[in-house]
């Protein structure tokens, strides 16, 4: 009902209307005024989906990041604790060797 008298007073089509006018009750009864969309824009503050989604993502995968941390940290072990003897020695490395 609002939108449709706004748009008969304004003449702006019914949804361009809604953006720009807001619905002000006072003392003096219900009055319709221009928006002021700066100071809306820097009072509002926007939704950030952020933290909501590493938060949901971190419960979901924090086993699997884990696991890549041990296995990552155990194959970086090994391997520098080897030596070239052991490389001499080993039967793999004889068989692809270039």
């Amino acid at each position: 009902m609002a939108g449709r008298l706004l748009e008969e007073i304004t003449g702006v089509p019914r949804g361009k209307c809604e953006r720009f006018w807001s619905l002000v009750s006072g003392n003096e009864g219900i009055l319709w005024r221009f928006r002021d969309e700066k100071r809306e824009s820097k009072n509002t503050r926007k939704f950030d989906p952020w933290p909501v989604f590493f938060r949901r993502e971190w419960n979901r995968n924090w086993p699997f990041l884990v696991g890549f941390a041990i296995t990552g940290t155990l194959i970086t072990k090994f391997s520098l604790s080897l030596t070239e003897e052991d490389a001499k020695n080993s039967p793999f490395v004889q068989r692809h060797k270039r």
